[in-house]
C-alpha cells in the first residue's frame, strides 16, 4: 500500500491531474500510488516527490479543505516570471511529456487557447465540494488574469470586428464591457477580462457532454465550438447549443442504448451526468412489481437523457425585464418544454390498453451557454408526478415509442398545443379526481370546440372519430354527453363527483381524451393543421 504522503498526495491533487502532469495514464499513476511495488521513470519519481512535499506543507497549514483546490489552483496555473510554460505543465515537461502548442489559428482564438492550455490541468483538480456548476471556473480566475499573454488576447478581441461587438464600450476601472442577453435563459453585464475564462469553462462543459474528465483536445474542440457558435450568433447567422435533461420513470431494454428521435436523442444516464447536488436533491429510488412479477427501481435523478441542440441567439443591448418580461424568443424553457411534451405524450399513446398511464418525468436540465464559464443546470422534482410506477421497456415498447414521439414531433401545430398539455396533466399531476376530469375534457374542447353548441359538436365529432357505424357512435356520444355534463357541473359548482364517479369518470375522460389525440395524429394528421377546433370539427361532421 502506498504511505501517508502519497495517499495525501492521491486524495489533494486526484489521478486525473497526477496522470497529466507525470505524462502517464490513469492506470499507470493508480496503480503506481496504490501499489509500493510499482514504480516510474526516474524524471516521474523526481516530480511526484516534489509533488508529495509540496502537498504535505500546504495542507499542514491550510484552513479548510476549500482553501486547498485555490491554492492549488493559484501555483499550478501560474506562469513563472521569464517562463512559457504553467508549472503543472513544467511539470509534465519534466516528465518527459510534450506540451501541446496551437498553431494556424486566428489571433483571438491563437491566444484562447494557450490560455487554456497552461490552464487546463486545473480543470483535472478534484471537485472540492458538491456543485451544481463546473468547478473549474472559479479557480480559473486568478491564473488567468495573471496570465502574461491576457492583454495579447484582449487586445486580439478588440480587433476582431465581431468579437468587439460584445463589448463596445471603455469604462474607467473595468475596461471594456457590453450587455449579453442569451437564448440560454441569461443575460446582463459582460466584460473582457472575464471573457477568455468564460470561453475556457463553456468549452470544459460542452466537453463533458462527452466525456466525463476531457482530454485537452476535448476540451480545446469544445472551446472552439463555443467560441464559433458565439460568433455565429453575433453575426446572426443560424448556431445551436446543446441541451441535456434527466428524465425518470421507465429503464430502457438491453441493448438499447440510443433512440433517435431526429429532433432529440435517448440515451441511458451514465457518469457524464453525475452531479452531486442534483443527486442530492433527487436522492432516492422508487421500486416497483411489474406485470410479470418482476420487480425494477427507477432513480428519482433520472435513469434516461435526453440530448438536444436548441437555436442560440443574443441581443446586445439592455432589456428591461421588470418591465417587459424575458423575452420569447430568448426563453429556452419554450423549446425544451415542448419537446418534453412530445417525448411524454408520445409514451403516453404507446400503450394503448394500459388501465395506468405510462409516464416518464423530467429530472434536471443542463444547458451550455459560449458567455457563461458555468454550466446553466435546474432541477425538477418527480415525485410530484402523480401514480408514477416504475417500467421496464421492451424492445417493442421502445419502438413503438420512438414512432409516436417522432410522429408527433412531425406534426404537431399550435392550435392542438393546449390539449396536449392538458392530457400531460390529467395524466401525471393531478390528484384530485375533479381536476383530472376537467383537464382531460379539456383536450376535447381543444380538439372539436367551438363557441356555439359546444356540447353536442365536440361529444358528436369525437364520437365520428372513434367509433365505427352509426350504432356505435350513438352510443358513445350519449356517454361521453353524460361525462360532458358531469364536467361541466363541476366547473360551474353545482356537482360534486360522488365517491364512484371518482373512481370511473376521471380516467374515462382522460383514456377518450388519449384515443383522440392517438386517433387524430396516426390517422387524420389533416386534422391538426386547422386553425381551430370549430375547423376540425366541422370536417369531421361533414365527412371530410
Amino acid at each position: 500500500m502506498t504511505d501517508s504522503g502519497e495517499a495525501l498526495l492521491l486524495q489533494t491533487l486526484g489521478e486525473n491531474f497526477l496522470a497529466y502532469v507525470t505524462a502517464t495514464t490513469l492506470e499507470t499513476i493508480r496503480l503506481r500510488l496504490t501499489q509500493t511495488q510499482e514504480t516510474l521513470s526516474a524524471e516521474r519519481e523526481e516530480v511526484l516527490g516534489n509533488l508529495v512535499a509540496f502537498v504535505q506543507q500546504v495542507s499542514a497549514s491550510a484552513e479548510h479543505a476549500g482553501w486547498l483546490n485555490h491554492s492549488f489552483a493559484d501555483v499550478f496555473g501560474r506562469i513563472p516570471d521569464g517562463e512559457s510554460d504553467s508549472v503543472a505543465n513544467s511539470l509534465r515537461r519534466s516528465s518527459g511529456g510534450d506540451v501541446w502548442e496551437p498553431t494556424n489559428e486566428d489571433p483571438a482564438t491563437q491566444e484562447l487557447l494557450v490560455a487554456l492550455r497552461d490552464v487546463y490541468p486545473i480543470m483535472l483538480l478534484p471537485e472540492e465540494a458538491p456543485s451544481p456548476i463546473n468547478h473549474g471556473a472559479p479557480l480559473l480566475s486568478g491564473p488567468l488574469h495573471r496570465h502574461p499573454r491576457r492583454e495579447r488576447f484582449e487586445a486580439a478581441v478588440i480587433a476582431d470586428e465581431v468579437l468587439i461587438q460584445l463589448f463596445p464600450e471603455e469604462r474607467e476601472g473595468q475596461g471594456r464591457v457590453g450587455i449579453v442577453y442569451s437564448s440560454a435563459g441569461h443575460g446582463g453585464g459582460t466584460q473582457l477580462w472575464l471573457f477568455a475564462g468564460q470561453l475556457i469553462g463553456a468549452g470544459w462543459e460542452w466537453a463533458k457532454l462527452t466525456t466525463r474528465v476531457p482530454s485537452l483536445q476535448e476540451h480545446v474542440t469544445g472551446a472552439k465550438s463555443a467560441l464559433n457558435v458565439l460568433i455565429a450568433a453575433i453575426k446572426k447567422k443560424p448556431a445551436k447549443i446543446p441541451v441535456r435533461v434527466g428524465v425518470t420513470g421507465v429503464l430502457l431494454p438491453d441493448g438499447c442504448e440510443h433512440i433517435e428521435l431526429g429532433w432529440a436523442t435517448l440515451r441511458r444516464a451514465d457518469e457524464r451526468d453525475e452531479n452531486s447536488v442534483i443527486d442530492n436533491a433527487l436522492a432516492g429510488s422508487l421500486q416497483a412489481n411489474q406485470p410479470d412479477g418482476t420487480s425494477i427501481t427507477i432513480k428519482y435523478s433520472g435513469d434516461i437523457v435526453m440530448e438536444m441542440d436548441i437555436e442560440y441567439r443574443l441581443r446586445l443591448k439592455e432589456i428591461d425585464v421588470m418591465k417587459s418580461g424575458w423575452p420569447l424568443d430568448l426563453d429556452p424553457s419554450l423549446t425544451i418544454e415542448k419537446r418534453l411534451e412530445n417525448l411524454r405524450l408520445g409514451l403516453l399513446l404507446a400503450f394503448p390498453d394500459e388501465q395506468q398511464p405510462v409516464m416518464v418525468a423530467p429530472t434536471w436540465t443542463q444547458i451550455v451557454d459560449p458567455t457563461k464559464s458555468h454550466i446553466l443546470a435546474g432541477w425538477n422534482d418527480p415525485r410530484t408526478t402523480t401514480n408514477l410506477l416504475p417500467r421496464q421497456l421492451s424492445t417493442a415498447d421502445v419502438d413503438s415509442w420512438k414512432e409516436w414521439a417522432i410522429l408527433i414531433g412531425e406534426k404537431r401545430q399550435k392550435s392542438i398545443d393546449v390539449s396536449i398539455r392538458r392530457a400531460l396533466l390529467a395524466a401525471s399531476q393531478r390528484p384530485m379526481p375533479e381536476d383530472k376530469l376537467v383537464d382531460a375534457v379539456v383536450v376535447w374542447e381543444n380538439l372539436f370546440g367551438a363557441a356555439q353548441e359546444t356540447t353536442l359538436r365536440v361529444t358528436t365529432s369525437l364520437a365520428w372519430l372513434l367509433a365505427e357505424g352509426a350504432d356505435e357512435r350513438k352510443g358513445l356520444r350519449e356517454r361521453f354527453s353524460k361525462i360532458y355534463r358531469l364536467r361541466s357541473g363541476i366547473v360551474h359548482g353545482s356537482k360534486q363527483l360522488t365517491r364512484e364517479e371518482a373512481q370511473t369518470e376521471p380516467d374515462e375522460a382522460l383514456k377518450i381524451a388519449l384515443n383522440a389525440l392517438r386517433a387524430i395524429f396516426r390517422d387524420r394528421p389533416d386534422l391538426i393543421d386547422e386553425a381551430d377546433g370549430g375547423a376540425r370539427s366541422n370536417r369531421v361532421l361533414i365527412g371530410d
